[in-house]
């Protein structure tokens, strides 16, 4: 994998002189060159306090890692399907004993006891509990609370630090260190809100009429103001669940957000008697906590986006079940949470002369390795790639990359907010010349870890005002609520070959004119507003408008957002999962190689746009073949399971 461009506000691996006060001996390792516009810089670290320190080691092999990843996912590989066993992976790709000696060797001469030290499981971290005092010390920085503007969340952060030149090489990035990654964020969003409304009101705004909802259950035809289950099932002729293979469950990823971040199960046992009467009341996801996060939320606080992830899942997986990964994320990354407790990646296990973890410090390290991955995950989350260094992000990357080497399936939302992903308008999300967004920002912004080549990325459609599922879906849009399905080009991670016929075939015939900048050209070089040279997103698309939605005890209306699209497919994975387990062949893993190499599995969505960096203006177009709006297109549920169950 290698980095396309870095933003020219962050500058890695500097060789250049530095001030006096820093040893000749050391060189500028990471430095983040712009003030964030959504972290205000607060108090000083207080030098006494301990904190939690762990320094990334450089990996080794993971120059193969997608050739490795494409060897069991390429459908034309001898190894399709032949996945790699956890042990496989450590192996390969942990780093030499060169690098763990000296790094150990450095921070041991600094002053600090080899018994502070431990190893994680993967050999890919050293990490420690020492004071702020002895941190700044080791990396010559200063370290500040810094706190999120919009929520109060509060972190620690340096603004640049330094390593020995002597051991540069064998370091990816420590943490704390530069990254302010805004708090990961839900994309859904109600699409008028109706909740003072009487139901027959709420019919009545949907153009409905007197309708009610007994009566909507099963009529296909009014699939273009309110999607239930059996639109969805029509649209992608997903027949009903008959089987359950055992250990086949969909994980879901929720984030807690205070006491409102998991789904609530009267909700749940509504949407089943009106939707699903199928479903016993009582259905249930199985609970996999993450560094303490609960489900279900009490009866009157409840997360519309785990509601909606769980309302949409259930009707295409059932009578296969479900798991909730469910994360506390306190100040912390819930992403590299995640993947601490399903694969060790970040956490602590074996030590020097220590095992496991300090809990009343380490608090967000609290599993480790200890929660049971499912097959497939779907996350409705997303942060921003302008706000993470390119370090952060590729290391990030790798494990999904590892996760794919075991056969797991990780789908992700693509955003909802077109060109200005993830959480903000077009207007303010895209970026300036600096590599921020702001007002008068026209470079097309971009989600992470979506943009990720090794994750499976899904954008939104919908079926258009008048139409019956039977005509082809659209890009989803509503500039009203500049709501789009999001869509671009990585500025960290360049095009994978698995697209590269993709993408060059939209950007010769399918970019309208949109200007580009490529390589390591600077951020919008010559007016170019995305980077040709970038891995492309979303690779596939659902619908993602007008759900029919309960929340907090009553139907909610619609709810529109890539977060609905992204269950739907991650579930239909789950479902080809289920035959492909029960026919004695191993879970599909890492789908995109398969998906790119046999579009015709998907229907093509080639009408509509996402939304451009101002309001009411167009982004990228939807077109025949991939593009960056609505991907290969949509789920065509009978060829996808025969081109998979084809398969070895």
């Amino acid at each position: 994998m290698h980095s396309v461009v870095q933003f020219c506000a962050l500058l890695l691996f500097a060789t250049s002189s530095f001030a006096a006060s820093i040893p000749n001996s050391h060189v500028l390792h990471e430095k983040r060159g712009f003030e964030h516009p959504h972290w205000i810089k607060r108090s000083r670290v207080p030098s006494h306090k301990t904190m939690p320190i762990s320094i990334g080691l450089t990996q080794s092999n993971l120059d193969k890692g997608q050739d490795y990843l494409m060897d069991v996912s390429d459908p034309e590989s001898i190894n399709y399907g032949k996945h790699w066993t956890a042990q496989q992976i450590t192996d390969a790709f942990a780093p030499s004993e060169e690098t763990i000696n000296a790094v150990k060797d450095w921070v041991v001469s600094s002053g600090i006891s080899s018994s502070k030290l431990s190893l994680s499981g993967s050999k890919g971290w050293i990490s420690m509990d020492i004071t702020a005092g002895q941190a700044e010390r080791l990396f010559h920085t200063n370290y500040h609370v810094y706190e999120h503007v919009a929520t109060g969340q509060k972190t620690t952060a340096c603004e640049q630090y330094h390593v020995p030149r002597s051991i540069q090489n064998h370091v990816d990035y420590v943490t704390p260190g530069v990254a302010l990654a805004s708090p990961a964020r839900a994309q859904a969003k109600v699409a008028a809100d109706t909740s003072s409304m009487s139901l027959a009101d709420q019919f009545a705004f949907l153009g409905l009429g007197n309708r009610t909802l007994a009566s909507v259950v099963n009529d296909l035809s009014v699939c273009d103001r309110l999607t239930t289950p059996a639109c969805v099932k029509a649209l992608y002729q997903i027949p009903n669940g008959t089987s359950a293979a055992p250990g086949n469950a969909l994980g879901v990823f929720e984030s807690n957000i205070g006491p409102m971040g998991s789904y609530n199960q009267n909700d749940l046992n509504q949407f089943f008697q009106t939707f699903m009467p199928n479903i016993p009341q009582g259905t249930a996801p199985t609970l996999q906590s993450i560094n303490g996060g609960t489900a279900p939320s009490p009866p009157n606080m409840t997360s519309l986006e785990a509601d909606l992830d769980f309302q949409v899942a259930y009707p295409i997986v059932f009578p296969q079940t479900t798991q909730v990964f469910q994360v506390n994320p306190g100040q912390f990354s819930p992403f590299n949470q995640f993947l601490d407790a399903i694969d060790a990646s970040y956490c602590n296990s074996t030590a020097f002369g220590i095992t496991g973890n300090t809990p009343q410090i380490d608090g967000p390290l609290a599993n480790c390795g200890n929660v049971k991955p499912t097959n497939v995950f779907s996350v409705s989350f997303s942060s921003e790639e302008f706000s993470l260094p390119s370090t952060y992000q590729q290391r990030q990357c790798n494990e999904f990359m590892k996760l794919g080497l075991s056969g797991k399936t990780v789908v992700f939302a693509s955003g909802d907010t077109g060109t200005g992903t993830p959480s903000r308008s077009p207007a303010e999300g895209c970026l300036t010349p600096q590599g921020v967004p702001g007002p008068g920002g026209n470079i097309f912004n971009v989600g992470s870890p979506v943009a990720c080549p090794f994750v499976t990325t899904v954008g939104a459609t919908q079926v258009n005002s008048g139409n019956s599922v039977n005509v082809p879906e659209s890009a989803a849009v509503d500039p009203i609520n500049a709501f789009s399905s999001g869509g671009g080009f990585s500025n960290v991670f360049a095009t994978p070959q698995y697209q590269a016929k993709a993408v060059s075939n939209f950007i010769a015939n399918g970019a309208k004119g949109l200007k580009s900048y490529s390589g390591n050209q600077a951020l919008g070089a010559n007016g170019g507003v995305f980077n040709a040279s970038g891995r492309g997103y979303p690779d596939v698309s659902a619908a993602g408008k007008h759900f029919a939605t309960f929340l907090q005890g009553q139907f909610a209306g619609t709810v529109d957002g890539t977060s609905a699209a992204t269950p739907i497919f991650a579930s239909v994975i789950n479902r080809i999962n289920d035959q492909r387990i029960a026919a004695g062949k191993s879970p599909v893993g890492f789908v995109n190689p398969a998906l790119y190499a046999n579009p015709g599995v998907l229907n093509d969505v080639t009408t509509g746009n996402n939304l451009g960096c101002a309001n009411n203006t167009v982004g990228f177009t939807a077109s025949t073949g991939w593009d960056p709006v609505t991907g290969l297109g949509t789920p065509n549920f009978p060829k996808m399971m025969n081109l998979f169950m084809g398969l070895p």
